[in-house]
């Protein structure tokens, strides 16, 4: 089964619209592959920014067919869309982003959700520079 990965899929994961309902942050890091996805890393109660694991990544160097996704929630009082990129978030997406690209591994996303569902997506709004 080829699964063609987007943004939106990433978000609608059950365990990801879960995560975007607990009243703290959690930061994922997705490998994304044609037949599925696994957690790399997890981060609970704290801002994700550059937090993320390298040794992550570098297990993943061998693995051609591997799209990295990073996702993290922003807590917020229910009903508010809260899912806009702090600087942080921009930073941290920036710096996850310089990593794939010198170990060549394909960077996906870096995704932000929310308690009402809504997510923003840094590769639909054109913001992976």
């Amino acid at each position: 089964m080829y699964i063609e990965w987007t943004p939106n899929k990433v978000a609608s994961l059950s365990f990801i619209q879960k995560t975007s309902k607990l009243p703290f942050e959690v930061g994922l890091v997705l490998g994304l592959y044609n037949n599925g996805y696994t957690v790399l890393d997890c981060k609970f109660d704290t801002i994700y920014s550059t937090n993320i694991s390298l040794s992550c990544l570098l297990r993943q160097i061998c693995r051609k067919d591997i799209k990295i996704a990073i996702v993290h929630n922003h807590p917020s009082i229910p009903f508010e869309n809260n899912s806009f990129p702090s600087t942080s978030d921009n930073r941290s997406t920036f710096v996850v982003k310089k990593l794939c690209e010198l170990l060549r591994i394909t960077f996906f996303d870096s995704i932000i959700v929310s308690r009402n569902n809504e997510y923003f997506s840094y590769r639909e709004n054109n913001a992976l520079l």
